[in-house]
């Protein structure tokens, strides 16, 4: 029972965080009147498109060799920092778990997956360095070349997907291997 509630408690902690970050990251308005929702509608909103968010992650994780805790965590620390550089939500699940997959195939210690928002930080702000954004240096990505994309959004996630690309298509055979399973 222990285990149980230690893993319910983590995931309903990371619905809640991923509720406070849309609140943070945009509006939430009345479909029919236009009008911004009050401070309780808000949560209640807010809290509904986490926890949908969150089944849809339960979905996508059997695409990666991370828990469902490491996916939700690395997803919960990728919204923000991809919100400011212009990704939809759409888009921050995709990369999410792209990076996931990624970080799953270059550290089979298990390990990266506690460090993926600092990855990430790496991956969209172009503050790579050499020797600790992983990731970044197993792509062969330069700060400059993230910069090329500031202010285009679609571009820049254009631009890491394509790099991410063989994570992408090698994720749904990480279940057929011992580690996946």
């Amino acid at each position: 029972i222990g285990a149980t509630f230690e893993y319910m408690s983590k995931i309903e902690a990371g619905v809640t965080g991923i509720a406070s970050s849309y609140m943070a990251g945009g509006s939430y308005f009345n479909s029919t009147t236009g009008q911004i929702l009050s401070d309780s509608e808000k949560i209640k909103a807010a809290m509904a498109d986490a926890t949908e968010t969150v089944n849809r992650l339960k979905i996508r994780n059997y695409e990666t060799s991370a828990t469902l805790d490491q996916l939700v965590r690395a997803y919960q620390e990728t919204l923000p920092v991809a919100q400011r550089v212009g990704f939809n939500r759409k888009q921050v699940e995709d990369f999410t778990v792209a990076v996931t997959q990624a970080a799953g195939a270059i550290d089979t210690t298990g390990r990266l997956m506690f460090g993926l928002g600092e990855e990430v930080r790496a991956l969209l702000t172009g503050a790579i360095r050499n020797g600790q954004s992983r990731i970044a240096n197993v792509l062969g990505l330069r700060p400059e070349d993230i910069k090329e994309y500031q202010g285009n959004a679609q571009g820049l996630y254009d631009f890491l997907m394509d790099k991410l690309q063989a994570y992408v298509l090698m994720g749904a055979e990480v279940q057929k291997t011992w580690g996946g399973v």
